[in-house]
């Protein structure tokens, strides 16, 4: 077992009452977050030895040190020598503990953020790492051929020299596009423009094929590597 030192009172922590006098006497008890059951905290970074439950504060109303299980959530409830409740501080956690925090409003993470699990946004749970339960969209990254990240496999976003959503297959970037549409649930055409408005280089190693007729707008150009091939039918 691993023990961290405690948010709550720590090392050498001191408590008053309500006076601001030094809470003489008083009494610490810790128990699983959210409830009434009895966990222990150890008197030092050795976890050898449990604290008295409750803990007595000396007469500065110090306490030495509280150490804490590193996988558990406590609740501490501080009340004076005599029983009378000063405060409860629940849902404190060790730096491996689980939990499952509900934030009401907005959550702005100023640095990154590691999610091991699953992630559901718009539901409550997700069959896979992640899943979004909606009808509006998702934006993805938006930019230009130029502005294209180091590929890796996997990697999705819309190029905006192209006009269309591309994603790099681990060794090249390619367009992503939509099957064979038609009527009702007809999958018979395929669909492109008719003008090449902006630039475009085909990718070295891959072929290319467009329904004509096709017109290169002035100062668009079509690049064709060596070995590859543009089709137009």
């Amino acid at each position: 077992m691993a023990v961290v030192i405690s948010l709550f009172a720590g090392v050498g922590g001191q408590f008053f009452d309500n006076n601001g006098d030094p809470l003489t006497g008083g009494l610490i008890y810790t128990y699983e977050a959210g409830t009434t059951t009895p966990l222990a905290t150890y008197t030092s970074s050795s976890g050898a030895t449990p604290h008295a439950n409750p803990i007595v504060l000396d007469a500065a109303g110090r306490v030495n040190e509280i150490w804490l299980d590193g996988t558990l959530a406590y609740k501490f409830v501080l009340k004076t020598s005599t029983g009378i409740t000063i405060a409860t501080y629940d849902n404190v956690y060790g730096p491996d503990a689980s939990f499952s925090p509900t934030v009401d409003g907005d959550l702005y993470v100023n640095g990154n953020a590691y999610v091991s699990g699953r992630i559901a946004i718009g539901g409550t749970s997700s069959a896979v790492k992640l899943s979004i339960l909606s009808t509006d969209a998702v934006l993805v990254p938006v930019g230009t051929t130029a502005e294209r990240p180091t590929g890796a496999a996997g990697y999705l976003r819309f190029n905006t020299t192209q006009g269309a959503f591309e994603g790099y297959n681990g060794t090249a970037w390619g367009s992503i596009g939509g099957g064979a549409t038609g009527g009702g649930t007809d999958q018979m055409f395929y669909l492109n423009g008719q003008t090449v408005n902006n630039s475009y280089s085909i990718p070295s190693g891959q072929n290319a094929g467009t329904f004509g007729p096709i017109t290169v707008a002035s100062g668009a150009t079509v690049t064709v590597p060596s070995g590859s091939t543009w089709s137009i039918v």
